[in-house]
């Protein structure tokens, strides 16, 4: 009885399924000096958003704008990046398409990761044949190519933004999933869930007040890294005349046509589209393996 009541204190004060928390990135300055490349990756984030946010004061030109006698222009102090076959801008152009990248990869990776993460922490907790059931679902999504499926998926459903954010989470909850399964597995055999329940605590509770909060931090480096592979799948899927429509601007629909049929004689019409896919890409992989470094106890003193 002692005991119990002991336990009953802890939960009052809130202690029972909470772990100490230390300030993992203490200050921002910490923070740079122990992950440099992480800072780096934040700062293109940052610039990205802020293109995004943006767009409408840092585009030169309109990014339908059809500038009449400027077909394939090199780059120039009129067009900075050059102008495509018809004579658009292409800067405004990847201006603009940052929104449809950030908007895309926020949504997408929201629903999948969000959806995978719930799924996963169900699976994990309850066990039994419904976790057999949604794992054997999850290998049976993960044994397809990515990009195979997320085509199905628009072939399916039609060519549309939404549909584009609709397809990537589709592909990116089974991961999700997994990952936060595996999490939640370990999380349960912790002491503090066995005393939670002692007390009382109902299945609801205990996955809400006491698994989800110790899972958070990977359910975070999972959706930092996916964003990512979210814009990298926009890109693609653009790329083969499934993603964004025309002529809304997307830095892969820049490379369907355009970049195939004049990169030879005007290789800017693919390079800074590219780029632009590139850096941002590679913000979200710096970040994401900096927050994982930092929030994993087997990697946190490299």
């Amino acid at each position: 009885m002692a005991h119990v009541g002991g336990v009953r204190g802890l939960a009052g004060a809130g202690l029972v399924g909470r772990v100490a928390r230390p300030n993992r990135l203490g200050t921002l300055g910490h923070f740079m000096r122990t992950k440099p490349l992480g800072a780096f990756g934040a700062v293109l984030l940052l610039a990205l958003i802020f293109t995004a946010v943006f767009a409408d004061v840092l585009a030169p030109y309109d990014p339908y704008k059809i500038h009449q006698g400027h077909s394939l222009v090199a780059p120039s102090p009129q067009f900075l990046m050059g102008t495509d076959e018809i004579s658009r801008d292409i800067l405004s152009r990847v201006i603009y398409g940052a929104r449809i990248s950030l908007w895309v990869g926020i949504v997408a990776v929201g629903l999948g990761t969000t959806s995978g993460s719930l799924l996963g922490i169900l699976s994990g907790y309850v066990g039994g044949k419904f976790d057999f059931a949604v794992q054997r679902l999850v290998d049976m999504i993960m044994s397809l190519p990515t990009i195979v499926m997320a085509l199905a998926i628009m072939a399916a459903l039609g060519q549309s933004i939404t549909n584009v954010m609709i397809a990537i989470a589709i592909v990116i909850s089974p991961s999700a999933c997994r990952v936060i399964r595996g999490t939640v597995l370990a999380v349960k055999e912790h002491q503090y869930i066995d005393a939670a329940r002692a007390i009382g605590c109902g299945d609801l509770q205990l996955m809400l007040r006491h698994v989800l909060p110790n899972v958070a931090a990977p359910i975070i480096i999972l959706a930092t890294t996916s964003l990512g592979g979210a814009i990298l799948s926009e890109a693609s899927l653009s790329f083969l005349g499934l993603g964004t429509p025309p002529p809304t601007p997307s830095w892969g629909g820049m490379l369907t046509s355009t970049g195939r049929s004049y990169f030879e004689v005007s290789p800017w019409v693919a390079v800074f589209p590219g780029l632009a896919i590139s850096l941002a890409i590679y913000g979200f992989n710096l970040l994401g393996d900096a927050l994982r470094d930092v929030w994993d106890p087997r990697l946190r003193g490299r």
